[in-house]
């Protein structure tokens, strides 16, 4: 069991890394919570909890916006950050 943010936007690759430790496969959970530090670290980069809106928006899950004193994204935030996940693997997917 977890509670973690980052959870809401890469739920697959949280289970995948739980089914390489749960099998024996250390090597592999490893080299997957190493991806999963890269996208937690741009999240980090352009803020935690507004770029995780953003993320599931283009989703498709319209869970508004930080409240106060959180930022909102100008377009070139939001393209600066879907970028950089895009540059360490991630992308934002069903």
């Amino acid at each position: 069991a977890g509670i973690g943010s980052t959870y809401n936007n890469m739920a697959e690759r949280y289970v995948e890394l739980y089914r390489r430790f749960t099998t024996g496969d250390f090597e592999g959970a490893r080299q997957k919570q190493f991806e999963i530090n890269r996208v937690v670290s741009v999240l980090i980069k352009h803020g935690v909890f507004p770029s995780i809106k953003h993320v599931l928006c283009t989703l498709g899950f319209d869970v508004g916006y930080s409240a106060f004193p959180g930022k909102r994204f100008t377009p070139a935030q939001e393209a600066a950050l879907m970028s950089d996940l895009k540059e360490v693997g991630y992308t934002a997917k069903l």
